[in-house]
């Protein structure tokens, strides 16, 4: 939403340039009425295209697939970046010391000592016949806070703060012969309210996909 309401703000703002821009240019060819704009002045300003745009949602995987593809390869122009919210870097930054995020990279937020229920059942065994426990990683540091009070109660102390990043920890995940299980283990956790959103931008979109690989939207 907040990346759609700057596209929305920008493109207003652009357009009002251009036309004080065009105002200027009818005072000085010393036009009577310099403020009256013609049809074909408003057809050269153009109306702001993001008005009418929506925002659309993909699975992670997707995000970071399109992300991943459009960085490093050939896209016709096309681009995607992974862009987490201002609280998120700034939780990230306070946490690691670092004076800033480079650009497309995601905050994860974990302790090593919080871990949560098997995802399917108790058969689910690593390597070593241990049952496998869910090591959550978080989008919001909030919610890891949340989790580690629910558990252990709201007097307890939080363990030393861990900070990864998004592409890091799916690398990793992702890399041929991988036997880590840690890594194996690692588990996503939605933001809260995302289930909500997703039903809203399903419900908004109607029977249009959200995204549909092999086309391109071009805006001019």
């Amino acid at each position: 939403q907040r990346i759609l309401a700057l596209a929305i703000k920008s493109s207003d703002q652009a357009r009002i340039r251009g036309k004080e821009e065009l105002i200027a240019k009818k005072k000085a060819a010393g036009e009577k009425n310099p403020q009256k704009l013609s049809d074909e002045d408003e057809k050269e300003l153009g109306d702001n295209p993001w008005r009418e745009a929506r925002i659309s949602t993909v699975p992670l995987d997707v995000a970071v697939l399109l992300a991943r593809k459009t960085r490093y390869k050939s896209s016709g122009g096309i681009y995607f970046k992974l862009a987490p919210a201002e609280t998120d870097i700034y939780d990230a930054l306070a946490t690691t010391g670092r004076g800033d995020l480079p650009e497309g990279q995601v905050p994860l937020f974990y302790f090593e000592e919080l871990v949560l229920s098997p995802r399917t059942s108790s058969s689910e065994k690593d390597s070593s016949g241990t049952d496998i426990k869910v090591s959550p990683v978080y989008f919001r540091k909030s919610e890891l806070l949340n989790e580690y009070k629910k558990q252990f109660g709201k007097d307890a102390d939080y363990p030393a703060l861990k900070v990864t990043e998004l592409s890091a920890v799916v690398a990793e995940m992702t890399r041929p012969g991988e036997t880590n299980e840690d890594i194996k283990s690692v588990y996503f956790m939605a933001p809260e309210g995302s289930e909500q959103a997703v039903k809203e931008c399903i419900n908004k979109g109607g029977k249009e996909d959200s995204f549909k690989f092999g086309e391109r939207i071009v805006v001019l």
